[in-house]
């Protein structure tokens, strides 16, 4: 029988993995296609937290790719899907990319669920600016 977790747990949790895939990407950097494509669309990836990505494994057919969702300095949202060249140096497909800033939950309190990811995002990039 698994333990459940109590809110503050589950938020937790939740935190440290986002932490862990923003500090992931920051200290290793990201490939140079995804910066320049970043940049063209004024997101300073340095300043930005990547809070969650699939690299491996990312879809049928295409070999290089990144899918994710990240929080800017600006606390905009964004989700995106991009095939890459095989050397990384280029986005070759968007499959997507779209402000969904709209759409995330920033409340620090919500009954049942503790914060909202939009939330837990913020955090992160705050904790990821004493880094």
């Amino acid at each position: 029988m698994a333990i459940q977790q109590n809110v503050k747990q589950q938020n937790l949790l939740t935190f440290e993995a986002m932490l862990a895939r923003a500090t992931h990407f920051r200290s290793r950097d990201v490939a140079k296609g995804v910066r320049e494509f970043f940049a063209r669309h004024g997101i300073e990836i340095d300043k930005s937290a990547i809070v969650w990505a699939q690299t491996e494994d990312y879809m049928l057919g295409f070999e290089f790719g990144l899918k994710g969702f990240l929080v800017t300095s600006e606390r905009r949202f964004y989700r995106f899907e991009l095939e890459l060249s095989s050397s990384l140096e280029k986005v070759v497909t968007v499959h997507e990319f779209e402000d969904v800033t709209a759409q995330q939950n920033g409340s620090e309190h919500n009954r049942g669920t503790g914060k909202g990811e939009g939330a837990l995002a913020i955090a992160v990039l705050e904790a990821m600016k004493v880094l």
